[in-house]
């Protein structure tokens, strides 16, 4: 049931969250107008607001919920209008305020009545927009095809997000290669190996997609990295002979960590290979904590507890809480993380 607004303030005056509802037809460069701190679109997020947000290696499990209490009945239709996309941060006051954890495209937006209050549940995907692919709709005439399939083109091109991406200098990649990430919807792998690489004369770019992250490929082969793009994730991999020094999320029942516990497979009955020995399984642990938005999708954590001193690479992770008293937590699961020989870990 919604709270009041006085309650709110006392009560979660430290949490914050920013749910705002946008059309892309409306805002051709998003990126942009937020390094410029500029604010577009819809905010919904000064409602109670519930939030369950899923990030995962698998591009496919990028989802979201979100449910606005008490809306009016004009900001209900526009959440509801087909083709809306939805940014959403979280964080703390005394620690920054919110930082972006979902970009997605919505793919329904209902309302019903529940007791004395109107809730609206946002249901959103992670957005890949067509852009790191090949299709255009300028294709559709010279091609063959069915409504259906030019239907298709243009619901894609209603999602296209071009890339304006203008930083100044000692601009950092692990920054420019984030911002790709969250506007996308394309996951990123491997970002959270890489050390501060900075481009001294800063990195502007106007275009596609595609065509940005060639760019950064090319200049990140100089610092020792690759930069492998698909149509569902951004991989960064050191190249042969690069040591790395890895910042980890730092998690004790000090800092935030409310459980860890692992779930290692025994291998019972054994699991054999091809020469019929028996398969080692790695260290797997799951985790929930207060939320951080350091801890994404392929991020280490450093578990520092009497039972577990670890570091893990995180598969998935999932964001939950509300904005009106409630608790904000994360909780996700990973396998331990193997260094090299010359690696070294850094505490977040």
């Amino acid at each position: 049931m919604a709270s009041d607004f006085q309650s709110t303030a006392l009560k979660a005056w430290e949490r914050q969250i920013e749910l705002v509802v946008y059309s892309p037809s409306e805002v051709s460069s998003a990126a942009i107008l937020l390094q410029g701190g500029q604010e577009f679109g819809l905010r919904v997020s000064d409602l109670h607001t519930d939030f369950d947000v899923t990030r995962s290696q698998v591009y496919s499990a990028n989802v979201a919920e979100f449910r606005v209490y008490n809306a009016s009945e004009a900001t209900r239709k526009l959440m509801a209008e087909p083709g809306k996309r939805v940014r959403f941060s979280a964080g703390y006051r005394d620690m920054g305020g919110p930082v972006g954890i979902f970009w997605g495209s919505i793919l329904k937006a209902p309302s019903s009545k529940v007791g004395p209050d109107w809730v609206t549940t946002i249901t959103a995907v992670s957005s890949l927009t067509e852009a790191t692919g090949t299709l255009d709709i300028a294709n559709s005439r010279k091609n063959k095809l069915t409504p259906d399939q030019k239907q298709e083109l243009v619901n894609q091109a209603v999602n296209r997000i071009p890339l304006v991406l203008n930083y100044g200098p000692d601009a950092r990649a692990q920054e420019i290669i984030r911002t790709i990430g969250n506007q996308t919807g394309l996951a990123v792998n491997g970002l959270e190996d890489m050390p501060d690489i900075l481009f001294p004369n800063g990195w502007t770019y106007v275009g596609g997609v595609r065509g940005a992250l060639q760019k950064l490929s090319q200049m990140l082969r100089a610092s020792g990295f690759s930069l492998v793009a698909g149509n569902t994730s951004i991989l960064v991999t050191p190249l042969a002979g690069t040591s790395l020094t890895v910042t980890a999320a730092y998690l004790s029942y000090a800092t935030g960590l409310i459980e860890v516990k692992t779930t290692t497979d025994l291998n019972i009955p054994p699991k054999l290979d091809g020469n019929g020995n028996r398969v080692v399984m790695p260290e797997t642990y799951e985790f929930k904590a207060l939320l951080s938005p350091k801890i994404t999708p392929n991020s280490l954590v450093e578990f520092d507890t009497p039972h577990v001193k670890t570091s893990m690479l995180v598969s998935e992770c999932k964001f939950s809480g509300n904005n009106y008293g409630g608790d904000f937590h994360v909780s996700g699961k990973g396998a331990a993380w193997t260094r090299g020989a010359a690696d070294t870990l850094r505490r977040a």
